[in-house]
């Protein structure tokens, strides 16, 4: 008994020979320091992490020193914050299993478990899956939160992403044309400037008339401004469309070696109608015959003609004049069809096939001066304009050296008078006696706008014609005559899309005379940080838990 007693003591340590603690090591080792810390350090890290958050997101991307980065920040306080919370727990897990032993026997197995569950993940969900798992409630939320730290990196690195978005650019400045005029102001001479003819022409052949901006980013914005114009409006108006004298019986001098005519015209129940005649001219004339000679008939087969007239734009007694809705146009075109209803491709026709003419389709369009409102923006280098409905103004006669009692037949070229045009909404009618172009109410005057009139009537006053050839008896014959080039490209494009080009085209040539702009914004590309917060949900969570379960040793 007394060798067991000797064997035992010498076990024990020489309590000279123990080394002394000091005060801080004793209160490291034999209390909670340790743990509090890392406790208190885990919501630092994560109160650090939530108030970064909060100050960058929706900011730009923060250009940090030494090249780093606000992910690096955020995952160095995220794994600062996980390891710290992980030490905790392991240690209360460890306090749990001598708590539980010293309640009473238990198996040494269940002890290795609870040790395990608390050096990792493995360990833990080992514990979980023990059908009578050791430490209760308070050991399986521990094991739960070492498990679940698994997943706390890759949920931190979808905290923050890095989308793009437009913002202004503080110091470029984005520059867009107004008209104010659609016309030159210094355009009253007899004849139409250059450019306006030379815009014209580019109506008829081409398509593209994009307005070119100033915009430096590619990407800009305007507020909406109005601006002066040319546009277009066009329906059909076959149903109101009749042939005047064209399918009458010709009165034919046959004996006639010269050209004769008989009336033929389209008439639409206002304005004007076509002046296309048929024409009837001698074919192959033979000196020495006295009998019938052979003739040819020219039967209109396409008519484009100017619908109004010069009166009614110089004429103060003639204005308010309206065509397809719109008061006092500048042009009013129509384009007729006309079709000889039978087999063209046999060699012979009826005996005066013009008599059965009939119509095919007539267009009627309206080209004028107008104001819209502009919605311009340009978006990844391309432009678009959203412009507002169409306001194509009224035209008026102001006084410049006479009154209206002096002019008794209201002529303003004789009298003194000024042809005007200005939007109809939005702007001041002002009243006074003298005829000016005020760029305030987009108010042009002119001595007269007939300069422009003629021009469109000369470029579109074109016709084409079937040729029938009279014979013998019953043998006539039909010949399509060809297209001349500026019918055959309306023909093929639709006079309601060469008036759209037209208008177009004057619409961009009354920007590039115009010397007045508009200032826009510029906008920028910027990479921004944007928090999803929903993924700091699982890490705020688990750390709640990790808080919750370390409280076990004081349970």
């Amino acid at each position: 008994m007394s060798e067991s007693t000797d064997q035992q003591s010498q076990l024990l340590p020489d309590k000279e020979k123990q080394p002394k603690k000091d005060k801080w090591t004793l209160l490291f080792l034999n209390t909670w320091s340790f743990e509090i810390l890392s406790i208190v350090f885990t919501a630092a890290c994560f109160i650090t992490l939530c108030c970064l958050l909060l100050i960058y997101n929706l900011k730009r991307s923060p250009d940090l020193p030494q090249g780093l980065t606000l992910n690096s920040i955020v995952s160095v306080l995220a794994t600062a914050a996980k390891s710290s919370l992980l030490f905790s727990i392991s240690n209360a897990i460890g306090q749990l299993k001598w708590i539980w032993f010293r309640q009473g026997k238990r198996q040494l197995y269940d002890m290795q478990a609870v040790d395990d569950a608390s050096r990792g993940p493995l360990g833990s969900l080992s514990i979980l899956f023990q059908r009578q798992h050791p430490g209760g409630l308070l050991l399986s939320l521990g094991a739960m939160v070492t498990i679940i730290s698994l997943a706390f990196d890759p949920f931190v690195q979808q905290i923050v992403s890095y989308p793009v978005r437009q913002v202004i650019s503080p110091s470029d400045v984005a520059t867009m044309k107004q008209a104010r005029f659609p016309l030159s102001a210094e355009n009253t001479g007899a004849d139409v400037d250059d450019a306006f003819d030379h815009a014209m022409h580019a109506g008829l052949w081409s398509d593209n008339f994009i307005l070119d901006p100033t915009c430096p980013s590619g990407n800009c914005t305007w507020p909406v401004f109005l601006s002066a114009g040319w546009c277009s409006k066009c329906e059909d108006v076959t149903s109101t469309a009749r042939l005047v004298g064209c399918t009458d019986p010709v009165d034919l001098n046959a004996s006639s070696n010269g050209t004769q005519s008989s009336p033929c015209s389209i008439d639409l129940s206002h304005g004007t109608a076509s002046d296309t005649p048929l024409t009837i001219q001698p074919y192959n004339f033979n000196f020495g015959s006295t009998g019938p000679r052979p003739y040819t008939i020219e039967v209109p087969s396409e008519a484009i003609w100017a619908v109004n007239y010069e009166d009614q734009i110089g004429l103060v007694s003639r204005t308010n004049s309206t065509y397809l809705g719109v008061q006092d146009p500048l042009v009013v075109l129509a384009h007729a069809e006309l079709d000889l209803p039978f087999d063209k491709t046999t060699t012979f026709v009826p005996v005066h096939a013009e008599q059965n003419l009939t119509i095919r389709r007539v267009t009627e369009c309206v080209i004028s001066m107008c104001a819209r409102n502009n919605n311009v923006s340009v978006s990844r280098g391309v432009f678009s304009n959203n412009m507002s409905s169409v306001d194509f103004g009224h035209m008026f006669y102001r006084n410049f050296n006479a009154t209206a009692a002096e002019s008794p037949d209201n002529r303003f070229a004789a009298y003194g008078q000024k042809p005007c045009w200005k939007p109809i909404h939005g702007l001041a009618n002002n009243n006074d006696s003298d005829a000016i172009s005020n760029p305030d109410d987009f108010q042009l005057c002119l001595d007269s706008y007939n300069a422009q009139f003629t021009s469109f009537k000369e470029l579109f006053t074109l016709s084409a014609t079937y040729t029938l050839l009279a014979g013998d008896g019953d043998h006539w014959s039909m010949i399509e005559q060809p297209l001349g080039p500026n019918l055959k490209r309306v023909k093929s494009a639709g006079l309601e899309a060469i008036m759209s080009n037209i208008a177009n085209s004057l619409t961009k040539y009354a920007y590039s005379i115009s010397n007045d702009t508009v200032a826009g914004e510029v906008r920028m590309l910027e990479v921004y940080v944007a928090v999803d917060w929903r993924f700091l949900a699982l890490p705020l969570r688990s750390s709640c838990w990790g808080l919750h379960s370390w409280s076990a040793p004081f349970v």
